[in-house]
Parts: structure tokens; C-alpha cells; sequence
């Protein structure tokens, strides 16, 4: 791709050494530095929660794109956060191994565990498993529908009728505290 046909957003970007090609912003770590086939955790977390394109760093409009291997595609489970269609365009040219590991972990999450008022199960009845990955929404609003609908697992805090609810935060650590337990995940 001619750098003079590249989104304006994705060329501004910082260049690595590896090619010249922009440092993605899912793979940019806090302290500026980055792995081109690695994807910040932090930085995945952020676009997810704040749709902001993994690839420019501005905020995402409609439509989206998507980028993963046919193998992720098949598992439903691709690993590079959302981008905007241009940028989706501009990757496919530009990095031609984006995006190894979701979250900091080596494959593909073991389930997608959604903490929702809605939840089937309280959150101490299920298994987790070590790479499973924990989801909440915004307090005002929870996730999209779609969100939803493709969690493996969607567990609640219980609580006592008539008291509001937890704060997210809250209630993310205590599903947490819980998976860590089950799964020796705890420091020593």
C-alpha cells in the first residue's frame, strides 16, 4: 500500500523499526514500547471498553472491521480488537502477522465469562478455567446485545432484594477473587 493512500490517523502513527510500517495501537505498550505480533493487554482492554480502532487509536464510528486468520474466524474468536474499515483495509497490506495472542494470553480465550445483572448462574457456581476471560459493561448500560449473546458464560453477584447494586469494579473483583481461587491463580 502507497503511504499516500494510508488513513491519515494510522500513518500518523509512531513507525517501527521492523519494516517502517505504523505501530499498531493494540500492540503499543505504556511506556512507548511495542511488539508488532503482540498485543498489549491494557491497550486491547482500552479499545474494547472505550471503542477506540486497535490499529489508529481514535474513536471508532460504524461500520467496523475485523481482522484474524481463517482459524480464529472459524472458532469465532478473533484476537485483534475492532478497526475501522480504511484502517482494516491499510492492515491487510501493511502486517501480515497482526495480532498473535488475545490478552495476553497464547490462544484463544477457554470461554468469555460475562459479569451481567441478567446472569444464569451465580458467579461461585461455575468452573473457570485458566484462560478464560472476564467481561463487564458499562454500569449504565451493560454490553451490546450482541456482546451478550456470544459470552459462553454469564454469571451475577447475588444480592439482597431491595439494595442496589454493586459498582462494576466491585463486583469484577469478587467474580475474580473467585476464579483465581479455583484456578491456583493467586500469587504465592
Amino acid at each position: 500500500m502507497d503511504e499516500n493512500t494510508l488513513p491519515s490517523d494510522l500513518a500518523a502513527r509512531p513507525r517501527s523499526q521492523e519494516g517502517g510500517v505504523p505501530v499498531p495501537f493494540a500492540c503499543e505498550h505504556e511506556d512507548g514500547g511495542f511488539g508488532l505480533r503482540e498485543v498489549s493487554k491494557r491497550r486491547a482492554i482500552r479499545c474494547a471498553l472505550s471503542r477506540i480502532c486497535g490499529l489508529c487509536g481514535i474513536s471508532l464510528g460504524w461500520p467496523v472491521a475485523f481482522l484474524g486468520s481463517p482459524e480464529e474466524v472459524d472458532d469465532n474468536a478473533l484476537h485483534f480488537p475492532p478497526v475501522h474499515e480504511a484502517c482494516a483495509d491499510a492492515a491487510l497490506s501493511l502486517y501480515p502477522a497482526l495480532g498473535a495472542g488475545v490478552l495476553a494470553i497464547d490462544g484463544p480465550p477457554d470461554a468469555w465469562v460475562l459479569l451481567t445483572t441478567g446472569g444464569a448462574q451465580s458467579y461461585h457456581e461455575v468452573g473457570y478455567r485458566p484462560g478464560d476471560v472476564l467481561l463487564g459493561g458499562r454500569e449504565s448500560a451493560g454490553v451490546p446485545d450482541e456482546v451478550h449473546a456470544s459470552a459462553e458464560l454469564r454469571v451475577r453477584v447475588p444480592m439482597v432484594a431491595g439494595r442496589r447494586a454493586l459498582n462494576l469494579v466491585t463486583a469484577l473483583a469478587i467474580v475474580l477473587g473467585e476464579a483465581l481461587r479455583q484456578t491456583g491463580g493467586f500469587p504465592s
